[in-house]
C-alpha cells in the first residue's frame, strides 16, 4: 500500500507542475503584443568622428525586421527598412530644417524677434532604430547621435547635450511646445502661445545624451521635457526642464554633471537659455556662501541633430534638490517663491512671521529672538548682501524654503541672476532701507536692520565679503576665466539666433555707440567690458554706501 500511496502523491505533484507550466505559457501568450524580446547592436558608438563611415546594425533575432529613422521620430513600419548599412556622413551642405521654424510671433520686435540662422548651421546625424515582429515592436527604440567633422574634437569648448524627439513634439501646430501656433492670442501676445502652456499635458518624450568635450557619451536615456520659466517663454531660444521618470526608463539622471559637486543623481534638470554668462559668473563668485543655489555648467545643445546654441545646465531648485542636499524627506518641505510671497497665501508659519515683523518692535531682544528662531540668519544675510552688491533685488525671484519640523528655519534660494552687474553707482541698499515698500521680502529686511545685533552682523559680514569674495581682482579674474570659455562659442551662437542689430540690443548697447560695433567680437568685447566696469567700480561705491548708511568711520571687519 505504501508504494501505491507514494505513486499517488507523485502523480499529484507532477500534475501540479504540468498545470503550472501550462498556465504560465497561456499567460505569456496573452502578454502585450509589443513584448521586448530582441536586442540590436551597432558597429559604432555614438559620439565624435573625424571621417564618414558606414553604420551597421545587427539584430539578435534574424527574422525580425529592423526599421530606422534619421529625423528624430520613433521608427514604425513606414520608416526606412534597414538592409546593409546607414551612411554617417558630413552634413555641411544639408539644409536647415527645424532651425528654420519661427519660435516667436511674426509681430515681435527687438531681441524677441525670431530670425533664421545666418547660413547653414552645424548638424549631427541622428539614428533611431527598432526591430519589428508580426507588426509589433520586438526591441526597444535605440537612439544615437554621431558628430562628423574633421575638427570635431576641438570644435566646442563646452560639453554637448543632445535632445532627440519627434519634431512634432516641439514644432507642430497642435502640440508643439516650442512654438506659438494653436494657443497664441494676438491680443495677449506675452502670455499666450503653445510655449505658454503648462502641466503634464505639455510634457513631451525626449532622448537626452550628455557628451564630454572629447565626445564620450556619459549617459543617454529617455526622459520628459517641458518649457520652463515665465517671461523667458516668449524668447526665441527658450528654457527647458527635463524630468527623469520611471515610465521613461530611469527614475534619475545618474551622472556627475557638475564636477565641482559630489553628486551624481538628479531628478530634474534645467537647460537655461542664453544669456547665461551672468548666472555662471555669480555662481562661480559666491559658490562658498551660505545660500542655496543651483550648480551651473555651460553646454552646447543640439535638437534633433541641429545646433541649438549655448545653454547652461543646472539643478532645478525643488524638493528633490533639497532632499538630496540635506538628506531630508522630500515630502516634508515647504517652498515659497515669486507671487506666493506677495500674496502670502501659502504657508501659515510664514504669514505669522511677516505679521509679527509688521506689528512688533525688533529692537526688543525677545522679538528679534522670535525671528531668529524662524529664519536662518546667516543664510538670510548672505542672500541680502549678494542682492545688494550685484544691484538686483527682483522680488519675483525671491524664493525660500524650510523643513516641516518643529525647529525648521527658512532659508533662501538664489537663482536667475541674468540682470545683475549694471549701474555700479546705484545705491540699492538705501532704496531697500528707506522705501516704504509693503513687499514682505523688503519689509523683513528693513525691520531687521532696526535690531542692533542683526545690523552689526550684517555690516560686519558685508565688509568682510567686500574685502574677500567681492574684492575687485577676485571678481575680474572670474570674468576673465568665463570670457575664455565663452569666447570660442559666441559667434556660432549669435549666427544661429540673432541678426547684428538685435545682438547689439541684446547686450544693452546704447544707440550712441551701436554703430561702432560691427562684429560679434566687438559685441562680446562691449559686453565683457560692462561687467568689468561694474566689478572695478562697485567696491568703491559699496564702501561709500555702507559707510554713509551706517555712519561708519572706517571700513573694516571683525576678523574672528
Amino acid at each position: 500500500m505504501n508504494k501505491y500511496i507514494k505513486y499517488f502523491f507523485l502523480s499529484l505533484i507532477l500534475a501540479g507542475i504540468s498545470y503550472f507550466f501550462i498556465i504560465r505559457i497561456h499567460k505569456s501568450n496573452k502578454k502585450d503584443k509589443s513584448e521586448i524580446t530582441n536586442f540590436l547592436t551597432f558597429s559604432h558608438k555614438q559620439g565624435f568622428y573625424r571621417k564618414p563611415f558606414e553604420l551597421t546594425i545587427s539584430s539578435i533575432s534574424p527574422t525580425d525586421t529592423v526599421y530606422y529613422t534619421l529625423d528624430g521620430s520613433v521608427p514604425t513600419k513606414n520608416s526606412f527598412i534597414y538592409k546593409f548599412s546607414v551612411k554617417i556622413d558630413y552634413r555641411y551642405n544639408d539644409p536647415n530644417i527645424i532651425s528654420n521654424i519661427p519660435t516667436t510671433p511674426d509681430n515681435y520686435t527687438g531681441i524677441q524677434k525670431w530670425h533664421p540662422p545666418l547660413g547653414k548651421i552645424f548638424k549631427a546625424t541622428i539614428v533611431r532604430a527598432a526591430s519589428v515582429r508580426n507588426k509589433n515592436l520586438s526591441s526597444k527604440v535605440y537612439t544615437l547621435i554621431f558628430f562628423v567633422d574633421t575638427n570635431i574634437y576641438s570644435r566646442y569648448s563646452m560639453p554637448i547635450v543632445s535632445l532627440i524627439t519627434d519634431a512634432d513634439n516641439f514644432f507642430s501646430y497642435d502640440k508643439g511646445i516650442y512654438v506659438t501656433c494653436k494657443y497664441y492670442d494676438k491680443t495677449n501676445p506675452n502670455y499666450t502661445g503653445n510655449y505658454s502652456q503648462r502641466g503634464s499635458n505639455w510634457e513631451r518624450p525626449v532622448n537626452i545624451a550628455f557628451l564630454k568635450k572629447n565626445g564620450a557619451v556619459t549617459f543617454s536615456q529617455d526622459a520628459g521635457i517641458r518649457i520652463h520659466g515665465t517671461s523667458s517663454r516668449k524668447h526665441t531660444q527658450k528654457r527647458l526642464r527635463l524630468y527623469a521618470r520611471k515610465k521613461y526608463g530611469n527614475q534619475y539622471f545618474n551622472y556627475k554633471i557638475f564636477p565641482q559637486k559630489n553628486k551624481n543623481k538628479f531628478k530634474r534638470l534645467i537647460l537655461a537659455n542664453f544669456p547665461t554668462f551672468k548666472d555662471v559668473l555669480i555662481y562661480s563668485i559666491i559658490k562658498d556662501l551660505n545660500i542655496d543655489m543651483p550648480d551651473y555648467r555651460p553646454v552646447i545643445v543640439f535638437i534633433n541633430g541641429e545646433y541649438w546654441g549655448i545653454h547652461v545646465i543646472r539643478d532645478q531648485l525643488d524638493k528633490y534638490y533639497l532632499a538630496s542636499k540635506y538628506n531630508i524627506d522630500k515630502n516634508n518641505i515647504v517652498i515659497l517663491g515669486g507671487n506666493s510671497l506677495i500674496k502670502q497665501e501659502t504657508d501659515k508659519q510664514y504669514n505669522n512671521l511677516i505679521k509679527f515683523v509688521e506689528n512688533n518692535n525688533l529692537k526688543i531682544p525677545k522679538n528679534y529672538q522670535y525671528v531668529k528662531n524662524q529664519i536662518d540668519i546667516d543664510c538670510y544675510i548672505d542672500h541680502q548682501i549678494v542682492r545688494i552688491y550685484t544691484n538686483y533685488y527682483g522680488t519675483h525671484n525671491n524664493k525660500l524654503w524650510r523643513p516641516k519640523t518643529q525647529n525648521g528655519k527658512w532659508r533662501w534660494f538664489l537663482y536667475d541672476m541674468d540682470k545683475v552687474f549694471s549701474n555700479s553707482n546705484n545705491n540699492l541698499l538705501k532704496q531697500l532701507v528707506s522705501e516704504k515698500d509693503i513687499d514682505p521680502a523688503i519689509l523683513l529686511f528693513r525691520n531687521l536692520l532696526k535690531n542692533k545685533e542683526f545690523k552689526n552682523q550684517f555690516i560686519d559680514r558685508f565688509i568682510f565679503l567686500m574685502n574677500t569674495t567681492f574684492q575687485k581682482d577676485t571678481v575680474l579674474n572670474k570674468i576673465n576665466e568665463l570670457e575664455k570659455l565663452y569666447e570660442p562659442e559666441i559667434k556660432e551662437h549669435f549666427d544661429r539666433w540673432y541678426n547684428n542689430i538685435d545682438a547689439k540690443e541684446f547686450i544693452g548697447l546704447s544707440k550712441t555707440n551701436i554703430d561702432t560695433v560691427n562684429s560679434v567680437d566687438d559685441i562680446l568685447f562691449y559686453y565683457i567690458s560692462q561687467l568689468k566696469d561694474f566689478a572695478g567700480k562697485r567696491p568703491y561705491y559699496m564702501k561709500k554706501f555702507i559707510m554713509e548708511e551706517f555712519n561708519l568711520n572706517k571700513f573694516d571687519y571683525n576678523n574672528k
